[in-house]
């Protein structure tokens, strides 16, 4: 999964990221990397299947993080109707519900 954000926000990564999934509670200071060309970011392996998993039964991702000056940028978007899609992006990267056990997310 990667967020596109229409401003350079860093040069380097990590980059910290906090989400939340509508109103459940935020998981704050994620540490993501950020694209090549500055201007997008991505979780690492374990976080980017934790949040599919959660965006399935959401109706709304909140993302918010800073640029390398400080100012803040965020983004909401929606999440209604997009679960077969997730569903089926795991399913052929074969991330099963018996994976995710595995790794301790239900």
């Amino acid at each position: 999964m990667i967020f596109e954000f229409d401003h350079f926000l860093a040069s380097k990564s990590p980059i910290t990221v906090s989400y939340r999934i509508d109103k459940n509670k935020a998981q704050m200071n994620r540490r993501w990397s950020v694209s090549t060309d500055g201007t997008a970011i991505f979780a690492d392996n374990l976080d980017q299947f934790r949040l599919a998993k959660k965006m399935m039964s959401g109706q709304s991702l909140y993302l918010k993080t800073k640029d390398f000056r400080g100012t803040t940028y965020s983004m909401r978007i929606s999440l209604k109707g997009s679960s077969m899609a997730i569903q089926k992006v795991l399913n052929t990267c074969e991330m099963s519900d018996d994976y995710f056990k595995k790794l301790g997310i239900e």
